[in-house]
């Protein structure tokens, strides 16, 4: 195997690790990797728009610095400008793990797309089905066992209904004969009002046990995906549905209404059920259809694959 160094630049948002970890924790499958890790903090508009134009001008911006590096990955635009001034410096690659803005796009030697952000092809982007993550597919998944993770408000994507969501979710474990126990979980965003109406529904139901997110700790959500073979997730939640189906799981979709018609998440949501990579509740509730038998998603192996046989070729070998 080669041995690579790859420089990680995070802007500490869990999210964000999730992809560009999951696309170097991929790699290590095909190449000898030498790991260096550098923290960006998120600028203010004025001063993001200082190291901009430093950049653009050939100066350096800052805000990382390693000893040496053949390949520069970062998720979150706090990173754009770091991993471009890094891979500059040391004559590296440079991989993002999302869509960048324009201005930029064409300065990434990769862009690790997902196909919903809809923008033209060219020679360094490269489509993925939602954004790589670190999930993994286990075979520890019990069919009893369902969990149903709950979003919350975002005015500009979304109405947050929370009497619907409450009542889709009664409606779904009612419905959903063959699942002994259920786990309902929030999220950061969930209203603590909807928080309150799903420890309230837990309480009348002695199947369902309510788990808030602020009693639970850093990876709780990645051991519930390997601990439960059936999962329903609000639509809103577009990275957890991902996460999920990675993880190996059957995958459910709880609907919320988009304020805009042509929004990438419901380009993402509409991609998925025409694929039936995950069953809509309207699916279920009717009893229409059986959950698809398929391969769980490895997004952060297909990118791996792409930066490997780009530039080190012979490792695929």
């Amino acid at each position: 195997m080669e041995k690579v160094r790859v420089a990680l630049v995070t802007d500490r948002r869990p999210g964000h690790e999730k992809q560009s970890r999951g696309v170097v924790q991929a790699l290590r499958r095909y190449l000898r990797v030498d790991l260096t890790e550098c923290a960006v903090a998120r600028p203010s508009p004025a001063r993001n728009l200082l190291l901009f134009a430093r950049y653009w001008c050939g100066g350096s911006p800052g805000g990382a610095d390693v000893n040496g590096c053949d390949l520069v990955i970062g998720s979150g635009s706090p990173t754009h400008l770091p991993v471009l001034a890094l891979a500059r410096q040391h004559q590296a690659r440079s991989v993002i793990c999302m869509t960048p803005p324009w201005p930029l796009r064409d300065r990434f030697d990769l862009c690790l797309s997902p196909i919903h952000d809809r923008v033209r092809p060219a020679e360094n982007i490269f489509f993925t089905i939602g954004p790589p993550t670190s999930a993994q597919a286990t075979d520890t998944h019990d069919c009893a066992k369902g969990l149903i993770c709950i979003g919350g408000s975002d005015p500009a994507s979304h109405v947050w209904d929370e009497k619907r969501i409450v009542a889709d979710v009664k409606t779904l474990i009612q419905r959903s004969r063959q699942i002994r126990s259920w786990t309902l979980a929030s999220s950061p965003r969930t209203p603590k009002s909807t928080e309150y109406l799903l420890a309230m529904l837990a309480q009348e139901t002695a199947e369902v046990r309510f788990v808030p997110f602020s009693q639970t700790e850093p990876g709780w959500i990645e051991q519930q995906y390997r601990q439960h073979q059936i999962v329903w997730i609000t639509a809103d939640s577009i990275s957890m549905v991902y996460e999920a189906l990675s993880s190996g799981c059957r995958v459910g979709l709880i609907p919320v209404a988009w304020r805009k018609k042509n929004c990438k998440f419901r380009y993402s949501e509409a991609y998925l059920v025409s694929r039936r990579l995950i069953r809509p509740l309207s699916a279920q509730l009717d009893d229409t259809g059986t959950w698809e038998k398929r391969q769980p998603l490895d997004e952060a192996d297909r990118c791996a694959r792409e930066i490997v046989k780009r530039w080190w070729p012979n490792s695929l070998r």
